[in-house]
């Protein structure tokens, strides 16, 4: 079976390729074995899912909620939050630039405003690629591998596997809320647009999109009609006290 990425034999006996990184949280949605080859996996293992949990506020909603990890266990640091309390947001304030403003919101509860430190490790170019990353899996499970094989999408496949260079960034739109709590959310919709081949992707509180036709930008997408929508809950820790 070739693989969607590299489109090279993935091999007699390949590993397996989850849809929305295990890194991001412990879960079971992945593609059909053989459609992303281990050569590749391990790459966006390395180079993609790592700078997308240094994002800052996926890197806070994972530590926040204390969701595991590959290993099944929450973890102690990522991306300059560290973790002490499971679930307890006081915990995580010294990993802050500034102590957090805490105000009143308009129904009376309260709200904290932080400013999170620069993670030296994080790379916005890498980060942009994870998003185009887990969108392509996203479509890739939707549909199925061989539609993948598809020269209409050597584009994004080029870009996320091969990219001209470090500095090779396409576009993306983000909307983060203050919400009253954060969700165990992680989920991916098919837009439909003219030209474009858009696809939103809610990771906890924040909404992503992008277009993997890179046609010059995100916005103005609608619904399709009887779209698929690809969701992965987040786990809460076996244990509360639970340490990797």
């Amino acid at each position: 079976m070739p693989c969607i990425y590299c489109k090279r034999d993935s091999g007699p006996n390949p590993g397996i390729a989850h849809i929305f990184p295990e890194a991001l949280h412990s879960n079971q949605e992945v593609l059909p074995r053989g459609a992303v080859c281990d050569n590749c996996n391990q790459y966006f293992g390395k180079r993609l899912d790592e700078n997308l949990i240094r994002y800052p506020s996926i890197s806070f909603a994972i530590q926040f909620l204390a969701t595991p990890g590959k290993s099944g266990k929450p973890r102690k640091l990522i991306g300059g939050i560290e973790r002490e309390i499971p679930g307890e947001p006081d915990a995580l304030s010294r990993t802050f630039t500034e102590k957090p403003t805490i105000g009143s919101g308009p129904d009376g509860t309260q709200r904290a405003r932080v400013q999170f430190k620069q993670d030296p490790q994080f790379r916005m170019a890498r980060f942009r690629r994870a998003l185009h990353h887990v969108a392509f899996n996203i479509v890739a499970k939707l549909e199925n591998a061989d539609h993948m094989m598809l020269p209409h999408w050597d584009l994004a496949r080029q870009y996320i596997r091969f990219p001209t260079g470090e500095s090779e960034s396409w576009s993306f739109a983000q909307i983060t809320p203050s919400p009253a709590s954060i969700p165990r959310v992680v989920q991916g919709i098919r837009w439909e647009s003219g030209r474009r081949e858009l696809v939103n992707m809610q990771i906890f509180q924040s909404m992503f999109v992008v277009d993997l036709r890179n046609t010059g930008g995100p916005g103005g997408s609608r619904a399709r009609a009887g779209c698929r929508v690809l969701r992965s809950g987040a786990k809460r820790p076996a244990s509360s006290d639970s340490r990797s």
